[in-house]
């Protein structure tokens, strides 16, 4: 995944319009951290009810919980040096999106009402805020 991209989520449904299946999103879930870097976050997903595309219901799992914590790339509860290098070493593809926590580094620095993007900023701000050069929100 290259420098700059957008950590997004989507859900696909496939529509059947004149009788053929086109797959369409119907939900785009991106998640965007405004809290601090000391407060972890928690986001619970559930699905009330999912079709089959000929309409046949599918037991829903369990809900997925996912834990946030702006900053925290390594995604050991922690921000220290560990989480700028891990997001450093991402954007120069040393490693992969599985062994970072790609929505904690996306929130450090907010990139507009597009949606945040994972660049060699983020790994600055955790930088600057471990040398108590931003306060806990990255400002």
């Amino acid at each position: 995944m290259p420098a700059g991209h957008q950590v997004t989520t989507y859900f696909w449904q496939d529509i059947r319009p004149g009788g053929e299946s086109v797959p369409s999103a119907v939900v785009s879930l991106i998640p965007r951290l405004v809290g601090n870097a000391t407060t972890p976050y928690t986001l619970t997903i559930t699905f009330n009810e999912i079709l089959e595309p000929g309409g046949t219901p599918i037991a829903p799992g369990p809900p997925e919980i996912l834990t946030f914590r702006r900053g925290d790339v390594q995604g050991d509860g922690d921000i220290d040096v560990f989480d700028r290098m891990f997001g450093s070493q991402y954007l120069a593809e040393l490693r992969t999106i599985g062994e970072i926590n790609p929505v904690n580094m996306a929130s450090v620095r907010h990139d507009g009402d597009s949606g945040d993007k994972m660049s060699v900023f983020d790994s600055m701000f955790i930088s600057q805020y471990l040398a108590e050069l931003r306060d806990a929100y990255y400002n």
